[in-house]
């Protein structure tokens, strides 16, 4: 019996380290998709706000929370209200965390 667990120990840890590097290069690969999420996010705030600055030097009135309250009402998607700074802090946050891997 214990033969059996001497020659068994290798193969359990390298099933136990290949379970760990898998399980680190999927979190990593997750990291990665949510720093593109915002800054996918810090783009259309981007666009939003140079549409409402263009909109306001032709003489118009922004329409933003009009136009905000109709996607909510008709397509049925609310923002969750992150900010530009928020975004910002993240995107920071994230990059740094890929400089060090």
């Amino acid at each position: 019996m214990i033969e059996l667990i001497k020659a068994a120990s290798p193969l359990v840890a390298a099933i136990i380290s290949g379970a760990c590097l898998l399980l680190v290069s999927r979190h990593k690969r997750m990291q990665e998709k949510l720093l593109l999420a915002y800054q996918d996010i810090q783009f259309l705030q981007e666009v939003e706000k140079v549409h409402v600055e263009m909109t306001i030097g032709r003489g118009e009135c922004d329409n933003q929370r009009r136009v905000r309250a109709i996607v909510r009402k008709e397509m049925l998607i609310d923002s969750s209200g992150i900010t530009p700074s928020q975004v910002r802090r993240n995107i920071n946050k994230y990059n740094k965390r890929f400089s060090i891997l």
